[in-house]
Parts: structure tokens; sequence; C-alpha cells
């Protein structure tokens, strides 16, 4: 099916940066709707699982960051000048939505800190987070609460997207963001 002219147009103004192992369920989601996505993960292993998606990078000397949000705010902090670089040669767009779960290691703690990074190199960046389950571990819950009080202190931030993991299945739920995602979208 040929899209419309309103989906294409939207489909090169937003674009995503997938940063964590759970986004990426979220980005691949999106790449199949012919959206552009950067996959950004301190794990190879997390990134290996993504098969044949288009633009994936791996964040020199990651090796996963087990919940800890301050190797990974490190590790993109070292990294920055090559992961603006991989975004400004592979992505055209004039809003990126920097996606993450919270709770976790990568994400909670390079997804913050890569808006902030981004928003003061002139972009326009919002989010769409994943909050932990109530069932997932105290360390989880303590890197969201974290990871919130650190997003309300980014000034210059775009919309904000929160998907609960408590609402039902996780890859259910990351579909129906998708889709309504995509339908708001193509709002007329």
């Amino acid at each position: 099916m040929v899209g419309t002219r309103k989906e294409e147009a939207m489909k090169n103004k937003i674009a995503f940066l997938a940063v964590g192992q759970a986004a990426g369920n979220i980005g691949r989601l999106l790449e199949q709707k012919d959206y552009s996505v950067i996959y950004v993960n301190t794990s190879q292993e997390d990134l290996d699982t993504l098969g044949k998606a288009k633009f994936k990078y791996h964040i020199p000397k990651g090796e996963g960051c087990n919940k800890d949000r301050r190797k990974a705010k490190q590790l993109i902090i070292e990294d920055f000048d090559n992961i603006a670089a991989e975004i400004e040669a592979k992505i055209k767009a004039d809003m990126l939505f920097v996606i993450f779960a919270s709770g976790g290691g990568t994400g909670s703690g390079a997804g913050p800190m890569l808006m902030d990074l981004l928003i003061d190199e002139g972009k326009t960046v919002g989010a769409i987070t994943i909050l932990p389950a109530q069932d997932e571990s105290v360390k989880s819950h303590i890197n969201s609460y974290e990871c919130f009080s650190e997003l309300t202190e980014i000034a210059g931030t775009g919309s904000c997207f929160i998907i609960d993991n408590d609402n039902g299945d996780k890859l259910e739920l990351n579909s129906i963001f998708v889709d309504s995602f995509t339908a708001f979208l193509e709002i007329p």
C-alpha cells in the first residue's frame, strides 16, 4: 500500500533514536512502518538481536550497563561527538524522538543525557519512555524515578510519551503505542 503524501511527509520530518534493548523493540516496529531509526546501545549482543535493522551504533567500551545509569551517562558523554555525527549522517528529520526504558541502565541513563545534549546542539527532541512494571526490581523503580527527575529538568524538551508496562503484555503495548502514534501523525 502506498502512503499518502502527508504520511510520507511526516516520515521525513520525524525520526527515532532507540536507546537500549527495550527501545529496540519499539524502534523495529517504527522501522517496519518506514520511519528512520538509529539503534544505539552499549551492548553489541543486544544490537545483534535486531537482525537487519538499517542503522545500528554500538557505543565503544560498552558491554551493557546492567542497570548502571552512571556508566551509561559516562559512555554517552565520552562518545557524543560520534553519536551526533552518526545522527547527522543518517537521519534527515526536523524532530527526533529518543526512545528508552526508564528502569534499565543504558536507556535510563543514556536517554535523558542524549536528549539534553541534542537539544544543546539545536535539535528538536521528544521522548518515548517505558515505565517498569510493578513486579520489576527495586533497582528498576529507583532508576525510573531518577530518570524522570532528570527528564523534568531538561529545558526545551518536546513531547513526551510514556508507555506503562503495568497495562498489559509489553510487546502488545509496544504495538498499540506504535499504531496509535502513527495514527496520530496521520490526522489531517
